[in-house]
């Protein structure tokens, strides 16, 4: 892969990412007021 593909396709994920932070970030910060770390340990493992 040369480095500009390389660039290009991070920059994309990276857009990618960004956009999905702004969808779920609400639900997150809800559910995580909410969480025991008993269901964070079993959140991880899956």
């Amino acid at each position: 892969m040369s480095t500009d593909l390389l660039r290009s396709t991070f920059q994309e994920l990276l857009a990618s990412a960004k956009s999905k932070e702004q969808q779920y970030l609400p639900a997150i910060r809800e559910r995580s007021t909410t969480l025991t770390p008993t269901e964070v340990i079993d959140l991880v493992r899956r």
